[in-house]
């Protein structure tokens, strides 16, 4: 810039105009990226959550499908099978 001093002006205009685009980028990265997290971890609870629906509807088959227990060590016994 010293050896064109009648461009200072608009060069430290463009860079002032860089810098604050640059800014708004780093405040939008860091938007998106708490967007993205929120997403996985809404994604992990769905996921989490429908493995848990599965194995509710299958230890609930399997209960239906097993002979009801006629003594206390055949309930435990049944118990540890359903778990």
């Amino acid at each position: 810039m010293s050896r064109h001093p009648e461009m200072s002006e608009g060069i430290s205009s463009r860079l002032s105009a860089v810098q604050n685009d640059w800014q708004k980028l780093l405040e939008l990265s860091k938007q998106r990226k708490a967007a993205l997290q929120a997403a996985h971890k809404q994604h992990k609870l769905e996921e989490n959550l429908e493995e848990l629906r599965d194995w509710v509807k299958t230890t609930v088959k399997r209960m239906k499908d097993m002979e009801l227990p006629s003594t206390v060590a055949e309930a435990e016994a049944a118990i540890q099978v359903l778990i």
